[in-house]
């Protein structure tokens, strides 16, 4: 009894074209892994973007706009972007670092007016300095400062 294949319905053509499909589709499945993996890592290349700082509300005045501590937050934020032109190896590189410019440093560099934040403790104030996931680095500016301008 001899054992005829033909008589089962094996098409032997139509097994090769499901390999074919098969290998196609890992193929594709695998060059869309690659991208995605190379899309999620690019998240945390470094590029150095400035976020701009938006004026802070002055609650207890009816949400008017408070132009002083505007202006001082605008201030470190220069002088800091100006502090990293000199220390650019202190400038957070990496997704979640994050750094601390104190007022004293800034005032030891010479890269802010002495005479116009005076009136700011000099280790309360600060900058601190973000990098974050989406490649932007983040200056979020705290004052702690007595009395208004001199």
């Amino acid at each position: 009894m001899t054992r005829n294949y033909d008589n089962y319905g094996y098409d032997k053509e139509y097994s090769t074209k499901v390999n074919l499909v098969r290998r196609i589709l890992s193929v594709v499945m695998v060059i869309v892994a690659i991208l995605l993996i190379i899309y999620l890592l690019k998240g945390c290349t470094p590029t150095r973007k400035k976020v701009k700082i938006t004026p802070s509300v002055n609650n207890n005045t009816n949400s008017t706009i408070n132009y002083d501590s505007y202006s001082y937050r605008n201030g470190l934020v220069e002088a800091c972007e100006k502090y990293f032109y000199i220390h650019e190896e202190e400038l957070p590189s990496s997704c979640s670092e994050c750094t601390t410019i104190k007022l004293r440093d800034l005032m030891d560099e010479n890269l802010i007016d002495k005479d116009i934040y005076g009136n700011c403790n000099v280790d309360t104030t600060y900058v601190r300095v973000c990098f974050l996931e989406n490649g932007v680095i983040n200056y979020a500016p705290t004052l702690t400062c007595i009395g208004g301008n001199k």
